[in-house]
């Protein structure tokens, strides 16, 4: 599983304490370069899905936090999203709030001759996921995941 960096991490402690009084919650940050430019993605979820409307409220309500806080030096831009319906699973609470979904898995290395699934997610313990693939059951460990998503297909 993904370790977040110092700079998703504090991002999330300054974001947080302002979204738990509203419907929303953080799904994710990620602050990442891409080409020249810094992109700080905050991906946000509520229980009815979020829209256009819920990110642009989102941005206003940690826009001006994020510019007292002032955490990350170089230019940036900051982009408020919903993590969509195949999204990523990245923390122990994204796989356990997915179980019982369908999920896809690459892993680093072969696990039983595959570095590919796709099937139900069964289980996750605190260094495997269980998963029902084609009847069968396949534990995968986390340390073992390269990425993981909900599928669709």
């Amino acid at each position: 599983m993904e370790k977040r960096n110092n700079t998703e991490a504090v991002v999330w402690q300054c974001i947080e304490p302002l979204l738990t009084e509203t419907v929303y919650d953080i799904y994710d940050v990620e602050y990442q370069k891409e080409g020249s430019e810094w992109y700080l993605r905050i991906f946000i979820d509520k229980a009815e899905g979020v829209d256009l409307d819920d990110c642009e409220k989102v941005t206003g309500l940690i826009n001006d936090a994020l510019d007292d806080l002032d955490p990350i030096a170089e230019p940036y831009f900051l982009e408020v999203s919903s993590p969509g319906i195949e999204r990523r699973l990245k923390s122990m609470d994204h796989f356990e709030k997915a179980l019982g979904q369908k999920v896809r898995i690459k892993t680093y290395a072969k696990v039983e001759n595959r570095k590919e699934w796709i099937g139900i997610l069964q289980e996750i313990t605190d260094d495997a996921v269980v998963l029902k693939v084609e009847g069968q059951v396949v534990k995968i460990p986390l340390d073992m995941i390269a990425k993981a998503n909900i599928s669709v297909f």
